[in-house]
């Protein structure tokens, strides 16, 4: 199982989400320049992560730092997208979902 992304509000319920059924996230995030980063070297492979609205343009910007680096441009390219859709909404949290 890979890592899936939501959008989640203040009560935990989910506004949208970004499934990794190819396990390409998690492959993302298991590497030598994540494990670096600032934020996103947190995210548990095995449980929740959330980030709030002053994390999440750290984590915006280390998806795009690596996307300059990576083949896999398709994947960060979306995930990107994904998560500018909800950016800068009040009450919203990102939450990484690990097995």
């Amino acid at each position: 199982m890979g890592i899936d992304i939501e959008w989640i509000d203040e009560n935990n319920e989910t506004i949208d989400s970004l499934l990794d059924n190819n396990n390409k996230l998690l492959h993302f995030l298991n590497n030598e320049f994540i494990l670096s980063s600032s934020l996103l070297k947190y995210v548990d492979f095995y449980g929740d992560t959330i980030f709030n609205q002053l994390q999440i343009p750290e984590i915006l910007l280390e998806f795009e730092n690596y996307l300059k680096i990576n083949k896999e441009k398709e994947m960060l390219n979306y995930t990107i997208y994904f998560i500018k859709q909800h950016i800068n909404e009040p009450h919203t949290y990102l939450k990484f979902i690990g097995d």
